[in-house]
């Protein structure tokens, strides 16, 4: 029973370091947000506007 407890924490343990490495690499330049006046609007080009959409700034086409 203790061998099966202790395996399962190293498994939990392994898969709580490969995620935060996951999370580490895909979160690298990004810009977090709640409203759209979090996001600075010079990061975009000319023909765009910066949005936050699903908690990232994000910049898309002006709507018309």
């Amino acid at each position: 029973m203790e061998k099966k407890m202790a395996e399962i924490f190293k498994f939990v343990h392994i898969l709580t370091i490969f995620f935060s490495h996951i999370v580490l690499v895909t979160s690298d330049n990004k810009i977090f947000c709640y409203t759209t006046d979090d996001c600075d609007s010079n990061i975009c080009g000319k023909a765009f506007v910066m949005r936050c959409r699903l908690f990232l700034c994000l910049c898309e086409l002006p709507k018309k």
